[in-house]
């Protein structure tokens, strides 16, 4: 263990490297995937937009991890520190899906599956609000928050 000539030591800088490294990659992937107008079908939409992959990942794919080559990935970076996002995710009858909600160290904070789970009555349809942490205004009706 060594002092850095800031007065860091060694130790806090490692702490400091792993805690930050996420968050400058996802901002990295962030600012390419969201640079443009329009969704384009290879996975990269505007903010506040999902980006759906309309095909199925190769080992030529190098843009993100795709952990399933079998798989039809969306994904979709999000801003809401201007007012809530409020997410629809329809009824899929018995097709498998999941709907994760991430943050920006990829933890995996909710996950949105209507029909993966015994609940009674069903739920066939599901609806969620995501919010900032300064939002006061009332998120569309119908969603109650938990």
């Amino acid at each position: 263990m060594f002092t850095l000539t800031s007065g860091v030591t060694e130790d806090a800088a490692v702490k400091a490297y792993v805690y930050s490294y996420s968050l400058a990659s996802i901002e990295v992937t962030r600012r390419q995937s969201t640079n443009l107008p329009a969704p384009n079908g290879r996975g990269e939409a505007p903010m506040n937009q999902f980006a759906n992959r309309a095909f199925l990942p190769d080992a030529s794919f190098t843009s993100v991890v795709c952990p399933n080559v079998d798989t039809l990935y969306s994904s979709m970076l999000y801003d809401v520190s201007r007012e809530p996002l409020v997410i629809s995710v329809p009824d899929m009858g018995d097709r498998y899906h999941l709907f994760p909600i991430l943050d920006m160290w990829t933890n995996v904070q909710a996950a949105l599956a209507p029909g993966s789970r015994p609940p009674i009555p069903p739920i066939t349809t599901c609806c969620c609000a995501c919010t900032g942490l300064t939002t006061k205004s009332s998120t569309a009706a119908g969603i109650r928050r938990r």
